[in-house]
């Protein structure tokens, strides 16, 4: 915790993953005591948002007045595929979560902070969560909840892209972040209506994932046909069909890793032990393999996961493959940039607590 880096990736997934990483640090340090660490890692976050909430600097978002959005600098030079396709609309939620989910925590403990840069935080936040109120002006910014669809209870990750099977969304648990994050930025600002619009999006979008990507056999989910449970997860869920496949490759801790990213509190609403149950053997069968082997990052993420499907024993494995993990400098042998040990070990000892409570309540 106390080598945590000042964040300057220049692209805003990236970055935000960073600081948001920062961010659990912060908390996770201010809860177990620690809090001579808090500020340094309160100065690293304020330091790494420099940049982006300055409207001179290369790095600030630009305003879309054709799609009412904020696009990157190469996004708005005409660059649509940069930034995993941000001018496209693409990801939105996701990207702008992790910087949400940051600026609350920033703003939760240094409030000359936020009163500084409360406009600028908001438009990032309203980009993908606008809820027009009575106070709203005629002519409205954002659209409303770009992102969300409140008729399928779900996001939709794509843009304005057109495919042939139309919208679709990969990482459940990155667009939990977002509506996560915009909760809590809305709790620090004291604004009941748009903490009480995220709460409601959150919970829609909870439900969801648990429904519709996170595959159980019925009573869990009866209103999915045994036939439709050949795999655990149905990844990318596109409006006509569901493919058990990611973006960017099919290793099993690919296919299962991006719905649990980030771990933070709102992980333990978002993932049904029942179904981490179910791909136990899968993550068990990815951490052991041997070509390719998997990397520390994914590696991880899944011990995470297992210490949260209501076994002591996986809780306590998981602490000490965890415990015992060393990281490196080579491409895959460091952590997940959006996660840390010290996340990893507090999640893990947060889920044995839980159980050793239940256990003997």
């Amino acid at each position: 915790m106390a080598q945590a880096r000042t964040p300057t990736n220049g692209d805003p997934y990236w970055f935000g993953k960073e600081v948001a990483r920062l961010a659990r640090l912060a908390l996770i340090a201010e809860h177990v005591g620690c809090r001579e660490l808090v500020a340094p890692v309160l100065d690293r976050i304020a330091d790494g948002f420099r940049p982006w909430l300055d409207p001179t600097a290369p790095s600030a978002f630009r305003y879309d007045a054709t799609h009412g959005g904020l696009l990157t600098l190469a996004g708005a030079n005409g660059d649509l595929d940069a930034n995993f396709g941000h001018a496209r609309y693409n990801d939105h939620h996701f990207h702008h979560g992790y910087l949400v989910y940051a600026a609350a925590v920033l703003a939760r403990h240094r409030p000359d902070w936020w009163t500084v840069h409360r406009s600028a935080v908001l438009s990032i936040c309203m980009d993908y969560f606008y809820v027009p109120s009575d106070r709203a002006r005629p002519r409205s910014p954002f659209p409303r909840l770009r992102h969300f669809d409140p008729y399928d209870g779900h996001s939709w990750a794509s843009g304005t892209t057109v495919f042939a099977d139309n919208r679709n969304q990969e990482s459940t648990s990155e667009a939990v972040n977002a509506y996560y994050a915009t909760a809590l930025l809305a709790k620090v600002d004291q604004n009941a209506e748009l903490e009480a619009a995220a709460r409601v999006v959150l919970g829609m979008e909870l439900r969801a994932a648990r429904t519709y990507w996170q595959m159980t056999p019925p009573p869990a989910h009866s209103a999915i046909p045994d036939d439709g449970l050949r795999y655990a997860a149905d990844i990318i869920v596109w409006s006509t069909k569901a493919d058990h496949a990611t973006w960017f490759g099919n290793l099993p801790e690919f296919i299962h890793g991006i719905q649990f990213l980030p771990f933070t509190p709102i992980t333990h609403a978002l993932l049904d032990s029942r179904w981490l149950q179910r791909i136990s053997p899968m993550l068990h069968q990815a951490m052991q393999r041997q070509n390719p082997p998997i990397e520390v990052g994914w590696r991880g993420l899944l011990l995470m996961a297992s210490a949260a499907r209501g076994s002591a024993a996986a809780a306590y494995e998981a602490w000490r493959t965890l415990s015992s993990m060393s990281v490196g400098t080579a491409p895959g042998d460091g952590w997940d940039n959006g996660n840390s040990k010290s996340n990893a070990l507090y999640w893990v000892a947060a889920n044995a607590a839980s159980m050793y409570i239940n256990d003997n309540s």
